[in-house]
């Protein structure tokens, strides 16, 4: 992970980091990402806007999360964890169930099945 190379023409005794902004040696495997060298030696990631990395996995914006719909991929406000859904949006299945908090809700607070 790491923007060093040998480049004895530049120095024979030590690694030489890769300019700023050239492409990391080593790739996350993740379509949505891009590794490039910050000019210190690292790499540094970045996410396309239109995509989480949750768990690991490309996650497209949008998408609900399996385990809580009232949960999707925001990217504007994170890129690393599903965000909840605006308050009072519909819970799935419709009926009187709506996201509150982040959780399927009646309007009464009880859960929703």
């Amino acid at each position: 992970t790491s923007c060093f190379v040998c480049n004895s023409a530049a120095n024979s005794s030590t690694y030489t980091a890769l300019n700023p902004g050239s492409n990391c040696p080593v790739s996350d495997g993740l379509a949505c990402t891009t590794q490039t060298c910050a000019g210190d030696g690292s790499c540094a990631t970045s996410i396309s806007a239109t995509h989480c990395v949750i768990s690991g996995a490309c996650v497209a914006l949008g998408t609900q999360n399996p385990s809580n719909p009232c949960q999707t991929c925001n990217p504007a406000v994170s890129q690393t964890a599903y965000s909840n859904r605006l308050d009072g949006t519909v819970c799935p299945g419709g009926g009187t169930c709506a996201c509150r908090s982040g959780l399927c809700e009646k309007s009464n607070g009880m859960s929703c099945p």
